[in-house]
């Protein structure tokens, strides 16, 4: 959480989160462990397994941006990208919904339920591939006080090789490899609705901010799948399973 306050204001948290695109989360997290030289030895030791398939792909020829797209016919590898989902960081760890070793089966749609309605609670929400456009106006929406001078700087790509392309078939085979409802299938679920909320909460607080304050207090609204419907329909399992302190957010059922 960030937290701010002022002399007349008591410190008040608010909550940000961003999400990826779920391929592109595949791509980054592949790279991230390949060229992981950090100290943590469970990490390392992963990273020296996926450095040894590397090592035997470019002794084929097989070009380093090319790696992830072979490297998935090793379980190692296609275990690891395909079973990290950005949904687990909605469940807390006290909700009684089993997450371990994957989300699947009849436990995966109570799992998306509580990730749907966590997020709609969750003050700033945001999309890797544009936190340029995202973040700031909901930040200012929030903290009133931030400077009008506040920028995003310029992104930088700190990676020292190309990030790794993925052909229309791998991409098939990585969805398709895991049935409906389970691993990524549930991200892309997670993401279609945050993007949603995220495009609602930008143009409510540019709107906020034009009409210098008169509307604020009106609601973000976005369109749901029926399937999202019955999500966000369906009871918490228990208490534990709300992320933060208090759900300011309120759903709207018909």
């Amino acid at each position: 959480p960030i937290l701010w306050c002022s002399s007349r204001q008591e410190t008040r948290p608010f909550n940000i989160i961003s999400l990826r695109e779920p391929i592109s989360a595949v791509r980054s997290l592949y790279d991230y462990i390949a060229t992981f030289k950090e100290k943590h030895v469970g990490m390392k030791e992963l990273s020296r397994k996926y450095k040894a398939i590397e090592s035997r792909l470019r002794a084929q020829g097989i070009p380093t941006n090319q790696m992830l797209e072979h490297a998935l016919e090793d379980a190692l590898v296609w275990d690891n990208v395909t079973d990290f989902i950005q949904l687990r960081f909605l469940l807390p760890s006290g909700c009684p919904v089993d997450v371990a070793p994957r989300i699947s089966g009849s436990n995966a749609k109570l799992a998306l339920s509580v990730a749907l309605k966590n997020l709609i609670a969750v003050d700033v929400v945001v999309m890797t591939e544009s936190v340029g456009k995202d973040l700031l106006p909901q930040l200012r929406f929030h903290a009133t006080r931030l400077s009008s001078q506040l920028h995003m700087p310029a992104a930088r790509n700190r990676a020292k090789r190309e990030k790794q392309r993925l052909s229309d078939a791998a991409i098939a085979k990585i969805f398709g490899g895991r049935a409906s409802f389970e691993g990524i299938d549930l991200d892309t679920h997670l993401y279609d609705f945050g993007k949603r909320i995220a495009k609602a909460r930008v143009a409510h607080a540019r709107r906020c901010s034009a009409s210098g304050g008169d509307s604020c207090s009106g609601r973000c609204v976005i369109n749901v799948t029926k399937l999202e419907l019955e999500l966000l329909g369906m009871p918490w399992p228990a208490d534990a399973c709300r992320a933060l302190a208090t759900q300011k957010a309120t759903v709207l059922l018909p």
